[in-house]
């Protein structure tokens, strides 16, 4: 699934590309992905402009004329890809924005569907996805990340991967952070020391801060819009490294399951304390 440092790749590609821009048409090939509006989302998108675009966790958020605003989440394998005019479609295209310079279109491609479309309307104050969203795991400061923390009694892994938490990190980043850091993923959270804290919350912003310069991490079909792959996978250290010997003390990687979620760690360096 694309994580924070993705998104965040997709925003900065498309948002000069986009911004400024009139949605003219949209075509929709299978209106299962849309929540609510599946009727009249083409309409109410038609000649809106897009005034600006952000990243709210793991949504890419479009901010658009006459105060509507239209979510996009990749799911487990969308893509928003940024193609000419004429291009060949590829099969797992779900969605076509068609865009008022008449030389490129924005299409979400989704292989598996887990992804989905929402429209807010003007007037309307919720958005169950995003207003229900933690504070985001790259603005988080110090003093955010402790009161995120406190309370809690169970694992670091889950917790961190609680998008109501804390929003943002997924099984790549959180893994990659967790061992970098040195803790162990089914360690509980209230039994974390002050060091332990601070030293997880200036991981988890190193990790995601490198990551988006390295382009995201490409580990199944993330592609930035313009088709190029992410470079992060190389730096990985622990993620789908199963058996593969730890990078600082060679112990065999393991992986077990901690929060439903496949799990990746180094059992010497995150040893259980």
């Amino acid at each position: 699934m694309p994580e924070l440092p993705e998104v965040e790749n997709v925003v900065r590609d498309l948002r000069p590309k986009l911004c400024g821009k009139l949605i003219k048409e949209v075509e929709v090939a299978h209106h299962s992905i849309i929540v609510g509006q599946k009727n009249s989302l083409s309409r109410l998108l038609r000649n809106k402009k897009i005034k600006c675009l952000s990243r709210k966790g793991k949504c890419i958020v479009f901010d658009l004329s006459s105060g509507y605003e239209l979510s996009i989440h990749l799911g487990m394998t969308g893509q928003l890809l940024y193609r000419q005019k004429g291009r060949a479609i590829d099969r797992h295209t779900r969605m076509v924005f068609y865009l008022n310079d008449n030389l490129h279109e924005l299409r979400f491609a989704d292989m598996r569907r887990f992804g989905w479309v929402s429209l807010r309307k003007p007037g309307e104050n919720k958005n169950t996805y995003l207003d229900n969203l933690g504070p985001d795991a790259l603005a988080l400061d110090l003093k955010g990340f402790k009161t995120c923390l406190s309370n809690r009694t169970g694992t670091v892994k889950g917790l961190l991967l609680d998008q109501h938490i804390i929003s943002g990190l997924g099984n790549i980043y959180t893994d990659e952070s967790l061992y970098r850091a040195g803790i162990h993923p089914q360690k509980k959270v209230s039994t974390f020391t002050e060091q332990e804290i601070k030293r997880l919350h200036k991981v988890i912003r190193q990790v995601l801060e490198k990551a988006i310069v390295c382009g995201g991490s490409t580990v199944s079909t993330y592609k930035l819009p313009d088709g190029r792959e992410g470079g992060f996978q190389r730096q990985h250290k622990v993620y789908q490294r199963q058996g593969r010997p730890c990078p600082q003390c060679k112990t065999p990687i393991v992986r077990i399951k901690v929060a439903g979620r496949g799990t990746y760690f180094c059992p010497k360096c995150q040893s259980e304390k």
